[in-house]
């Protein structure tokens, strides 16, 4: 609950610290005391807009402090853990939310005292207090917590939490289907070119080390006149011409042989001319049969011509060499492997989103169906409730339109928008809860609903600023009576100007203002006994305080005290 508040140099708050309790918290007080501004500090401790016009004048920064205690509020304290603000554990769970407005524009926020930003005060905000005024866009008037109320109501949020988890698979599927379908055309492109280079690297049947091969037949093919010429000529040169170096060799041998028999240290050398005799005609013979085996043969030398062009040209395309163009090969074909895998993988999700839609539109269905039975007790019970608050002619309807379009209605709340429709009073057409220029008539609709909702609202802390605006006697007494019941399960906190509603709190504090040393000074203390009888007498009958005005106060707190009992 909201255990305190502290105000510094807010408006005209010069230094407010307001203690709260449990139950039921009115505040009352002249206007323009400063109630309504204390609701303010409140809403912009909370993460609400924060002005520089807030700072009181002559001073350069105005502060709020809220405090709340966290107990058996476990999904505040989730969130607050989540955020890092709280220690999983601690003994005192309580968190110190901390604003500070500065003239230079450099505002602080902080929780338990660390950095916070807007966006975190406020998420927990919105879990912490959930405040009612006149002059404020109450959530009332969102349309998008009526779904939520009707929800509560009709306990349907655990159908619903299932359509809001089939509801994000869904989108996740359809926004990776959607990604896809955005590249289909540069995707097949892509794929059309691996294929096409595919098949041409396919076509061509390479082979490591072809080219070098090719480079070398040519070169032959060309010299095919020099090398067979040359090639007959060492052949001659060797064995057959007269004086043939075999035939001059042979005559080496001759002598050599007289010499050995003479000096037979020579043999070695003897048996090394046999061995190059030897060797030179095994070369004579092979260069003899190379001359035989070579031939001009121009289409051959064609052939080969166009076969180096066509590497040539592949490897200006996709590589400087015949390996690189293999690899970039497997590199291709693993590339459309993985598109082939890609288009699998489509159908995959193609299936999974026809199968989440279907899934989606019969729990939707099942949700609208069970809303539309829920909202016909809801509306006769608010319309009842309505009429015991003063608005008996009030005519009460929620509206079903679809949430998205027909083509995709789906959202995490399933297909239904809803939106209360009120007229309060009779000929009035039905309009939305926004177009209601009462601001006490949207209190009332509020009491009404948390009257309605009870425990379903796990707010723990209601502000209602002026709840009483445009009623009194009767329906104030019945007002009084709801917001003491709302708060058996919630802590209220009640700014009120109605004595029928003031005596029914269990903790009553009074706002005035007076001026000091020229400047206006707004104060709070909390009523006991005796000062609070005569608040509620002043209530009553003005400044002046007669007999019957004490006694009627003393009778409103006597029948307070004796229904709290």
């Amino acid at each position: 609950m909201l255990a305190e508040i502290y105000i510094e140099n807010f408006a005209i708050i010069d230094s407010l610290h307001v203690q709260f309790s449990g139950g039921l918290n009115i505040v009352t007080g002249e206007t323009g005391a400063g109630k309504s501004i204390m609701v303010d500090a409140l809403m912009v401790a909370l993460g609400g807009r924060a002005y520089v016009e807030f700072i009181r004048a002559g001073a350069e920064k105005a502060i709020v402090e809220a405090l709340f205690t966290l107990d058996q509020a476990e999904n505040i304290k989730a969130k607050a853990i989540e955020y890092g603000v709280l220690e999983d554990g601690e003994d005192e769970q309580e968190l110190l939310i901390r604003r500070e407005i500065s003239r230079s524009g450099r505002n602080r926020l902080l929780i338990n005292g660390h950095p916070a930003t807007n966006a975190m005060v406020a998420e927990l905000g919105n879990l912490l207090v959930d405040v009612h005024g006149q002059h404020e866009h109450q959530s009332i008037l969102n349309p998008d917590y009526h779904v939520d109320l009707l929800d509560f109501y009709g306990k349907l949020l655990p159908l619903r939490e299932q359509i809001g988890v089939l509801f994000r698979q869904f989108k996740k599927v359809e926004r990776e289907l959607q990604q896809i379908r955005d590249q289909s055309r540069e995707r097949m492109q892509r794929l059309d070119l691996l294929r096409f280079q595919q098949q041409e690297i396919k076509k061509a049947k390479l082979r490591p080390g072809e080219d070098d091969e090719l480079l070398h037949e040519r070169k032959i093919l060309d010299g095919a006149e020099q090398l067979a010429s040359g090639a007959n000529a060492i052949h001659e040169m060797l064995y057959s011409e007269h004086g043939a170096i075999l035939e001059r060799l042979g005559e080496v041998l001759r002598r050599m042989e007289e010499l050995v028999k003479i000096d037979n240290t020579l043999e070695p050398h003897l048996k090394s001319c046999e061995t190059a005799q030897f060797q030179l005609e095994d070369i004579a013979f092979t260069i003899r049969d190379y001359a035989q085996s070579i031939e001009f043969d121009p289409f051959r030398l064609e052939e080969v011509e166009k076969r180096l062009d066509e590497l040539h040209a592949l490897k200006r395309k996709y590589g400087n060499s015949i390996e690189e163009i293999l690899n970039l090969y497997t590199q291709i074909e693993q590339e459309i492997q993985a598109f082939d895998q890609r288009e699998t993988h489509i159908e995959t999700l193609e299936k999974e989103y026809k199968t989440l839609r279907a899934q989606l539109q019969q729990l939707s269905q099942e949700l609208s169906d069970e809303r539309k039975q829920a909202a016909q007790g809801f509306e006769q019970q608010v319309m009842q409730e309505l009429s015991a608050l003063g608005m008996e002619k009030t005519r009460f309807n929620v509206d079903f339109k679809l949430a998205g379009t027909e083509k995709n209605p789906f959202t995490a709340k399933g297909t239904d928008k809803i939106e209360f429709l009120i007229a309060p009073n009779p000929g009035e057409p039905l309009k939305p809860l926004s177009k209601i220029a009462s601001g006490g008539e949207i209190s009332r609709i509020m009491l009404a609903l948390k009257t309605l909702l009870g425990m379903a609202d796990r707010v723990p802390t209601m502000v209602f600023d002026e709840i009483d605006a445009g009623i009194g006697g009767k329906v104030a007494e019945i007002v009084g009576k709801k917001l003491e019941h709302i708060s058996d399960a919630h802590q209220v906190v009640c700014i009120t100007h109605l004595p029928q509603i003031a005596s029914k709190g269990s903790t009553h504090f009074h706002v005035e203002k007076h001026a000091e040393d020229d400047r206006t000074i707004t104060t709070i203390h909390l009523l006991r006994n005796q000062e609070r009888l005569e608040e509620i007498a002043r209530m009553l009958g003005g400044e002046t305080m007669t007999r019957t005005t004490l006694q009627h106060a003393r009778e409103m707190l006597g029948k307070s005290v004796s229904s709290h009992q």
